[in-house]
C-alpha cells in the first residue's frame, strides 16, 4: 500500500511544480533539505530523482505506440509543470518487516502558490489556506505550501495534519547540514540514493539490539557519521549503479573484503571449451570477517551450523575460536562457460579450504549439486560438463570477454557476457525480451563501494529508449495476439 502511495505521489509531484510565472524565488530546494536532515535522527534513506531527465531519456515522445496509449495524460502534465530539477526526497525509519517506511517525504519547488492551489481545488484536493502557509490531506498523505516550496508527506499513523506541515516548515529553518550529507545532495544522476547508517541502524529492530550495552556503544561509535551513497546513471549505450563507502575511519577499517590484482581465482576457473559465459567471485579476510561476527553477531556460526547436518557436528568439533579460518582462504568463485548456440554449458567452481575444511565438504557433499570434484592443496576444484566433449573435462586456458576483465580482483565481482551470442534466437517473451539489448554486465564490490555496469549492444541510444522500445514492442504483440 505504501508503495502504491508512493508512486501516485510521484506523477501528482509533477504537477505540483506549477505553471505560471518563469520568476524563481526563495533558496534552491537543495537548500531546503539540507536544512531539514540537520540533526534529524529519524531519516535514513534520502536523495534526488530527476524526474524529467529520466523521462527525456525514454524518447518517449518519439515513440508513436506510447503516444496512443498515454500520450494525451502526458501532454496535460507537461502544459501545467516544469520539472527540470530534480525532486528530494526522505524517508524516515523504522521498516516495517514488509520494508515499509514510518514516513516519506518529497521536497518540491513552487513557482507560484496561487497557481498550485488552484491546480490542487481543480483536482478536488480541499485546501486549508494560514497566514504563512497552505495544506491540504487525503487519508494518510498531507501537503505543505509556502511561497516557493511544497512538502509532501506520507504516514500511515495517525496525525493532525497541520502539526505535520508546521514541523516540517520549522526543520527547513534550521541551517544547513555539512559534510558527507551535503555531498550526496550534491551528486547528480538520474537517480541519487544516500543511505544514513547511523540512523538506519538507530532505528532498526534487529539482532543487534540485543547486544550489551558496551557493545552497542562500540556500533554506535562505528557508524556514526557513516553513509552509503547509490547514482544510477542511463546513457547512450550504457547504464551505471555507483556505489561509494562514505564510512567512519572506525567502520571502514572492519571492512573484509580483500583485492587480488593477480586476478588469482580467475586462473582457477579458466579452463573449459567455448566461451566464457559469466562468473560470480568472492575474496575476503576471513580473519576479520570472523572477529566481527563473534564480537556483533556469534549466533551466526550456530545458525550456519544447524543448517549442514552431520557437517554441523565437524564445526563443533574445530572449537569456538577462528572456525571459519580453519576452513577457509577466503577466496572461492564459479565459472560459466560453453556455446549456448549448441546448448553446450560448463560449470567451474573453486572453493579456497584447509584440511578441516575438505573433510567437512565431504560430509555435505551429498548436498550440493553433482559434479566432478578434484581436492589439490590449495583447496576444491569442481566441474561439471553438459555436451562437452563427451562430458571430458577440458584443460584448454579461456580469456574473460572484452569489459570483464576485472574479474576477480576485488572483494566481489560477476559478469555476464552475451558479446558473441545471438539471443533473438533463444526467443524470450515479457519482460525478459530486454536480455536481448545487453551486450555485458559486471560488477565489482570491496570496501570502498562497487560498480554495476551495464553496456548495451547498440550505442548510440540511451539504453533506457532501448528499453521502452522493446517493452512497447512485447506490449503491442501481446495486445495483438488478444482473441476479440
Amino acid at each position: 500500500m505504501m508503495l502504491k502511495k508512493i508512486l501516485s505521489l510521484v506523477v501528482l509531484s509533477l504537477v505540483l511544480f506549477s505553471c505560471s510565472s518563469d520568476d524563481e524565488s526563495g533558496r534552491e530546494l537543495k537548500s531546503y533539505v539540507a536544512s531539514y536532515l540537520n540533526g534529524n535522527t529519524k531519516v535514513a534513506v534520502f536523495g534526488s530523482v530527476n524526474v524529467k531527465q529520466f523521462l527525456d531519456k525514454t524518447g518517449y515522445e518519439g515513440n508513436d505506440k506510447l503516444k496512443v496509449l498515454i500520450g494525451t495524460e502526458i501532454n496535460k502534465v507537461n502544459s501545467v509543470m516544469n520539472i527540470d530539477q530534480p525532486l528530494y526526497y526522505a524517508i524516515e525509519g523504522p521498516f516495517n518487516q514488509d520494508g515499509t517506511p514510518a514516513a516519506v517525504h518529497l521536497f518540491m519547488k513552487v513557482k507560484n502558490k496561487d497557481s498550485l492551489i488552484m491546480e490542487l481545488n481543480d483536482r478536488s484536493f480541499d485546501v486549508t489556506e494560514k497566514k504563512d502557509f497552505a495544506f491540504t490531506e487525503d487519508g494518510d498523505f498531507v501537503l505543505g505550501i509556502t511561497n516557493d516550496l511544497a512538502i509532501a508527506t506520507i504516514r500511515p499513523d495517525d496525525y493532525n495534519a497541520e502539526e505535520v506541515v508546521k514541523e516540517n516548515l520549522k526543520a527547513i529553518k534550521q541551517e544547513e547540514i555539512t559534510g558527507k550529507a551535503l555531498q550526496v545532495l550534491e551528486s547528480s544522476g538520474d537517480v541519487v540514493i544516500g543511505v544514513n547508517i547511523e540512523n538506519l541502524y538507530g532505528s532498526s529492530n534487529t539482532d543487534l539490539s540485543k547486544l550489551d550495552d558496551t557493545k552497542k556503544k562500540e556500533i554506535q561509535t562505528m557508524v556514526k557519521d557513516s553513509y552509503m551513497m547509490t547514482v544510477f546513471r542511463f546513457e547512450n549505450g550504457e547504464a551505471t549503479m555507483k556505489i561509494d563507502h562514505l564510512f567512519s575511519d572506525a567502520l571502514m577499517n572492519e571492512m573484509f573484503f580483500r583485492k587480488d590484482p593477480s586476478n588469482n581465482i580467475f586462473n582457477k576457473l579458466n579452463k573449459g571449451e567455448g566461451i566464457m559465459l559469466g562468473g560470480a567471485a568472492l575474496n575476503l579476510d576471513v580473519n576479520k570477517l570472523e572477529s566481527f561476527m563473534q564480537k556483533y553477531s556469534p549466533e551466526t556460526l550456530g545458525t550456519i551450523s544447524s543448517k549442514l547436518g552431520m557437517g554441523g557436528g565437524m564445526l563443533s568439533l574445530l572449537g569456538s575460536e577462528k572456525v571459519l579460518s580453519k576452513l577457509s582462504d577466503g577466496q572461492m568463485g564459479v565459472g560459466l562457460f560453453g556455446n549456448p548456440m549448441e546448448n553446450s554449458f560448463g560449470v567451474n567452481t573453486f572453493y579456497g579450504t584447509t584440511d578441516s575444511g575438505k573433510m567437512l565438504f565431504t560430509m555435505v557433499q551429498d548436498q550440493l549439486p553433482p559434479a566432478d570434484y578434484e581436492y589439490k592443496d590449495d583447496g576444491i576444484y569442481g566441474n561439471f560438463a553438459m555436451s562437452l566433449e563427451g562430458g571430458k573435462k577440458s584443460t584448454n586456458s579461456m580469456k574473460l570477454p572484452k569489459g570483464c576483465e576485472s574479474f576477480g580482483k576485488d572483494g566481489f565481482t560477476a559478469f555476464l557476457s552475451f558479446q558473441d551470442i545471438d539471443l533473438e534466437e533463444f526467443g524470450f517473451e515479457g519482460e525478459m525480451k530486454l536480455v536481448e539489448i545487453v551486450d555485458y554486465a559486471t560488477f565489482s564490490y570491496g570496501n570502498e563501494g562497487g560498480m554495476l555496469y551495464i553496456k548495451a549492444k547498440e550505442g548510440q541510444e540511451n539504453i533506457l529508449k532501448q528499453a521502452l522500445d522493446v517493452v512497447m514492442e512485447s506490449l503491442m504483440s501481446n495486445i495483438a495476439n488478444i482473441a476479440i
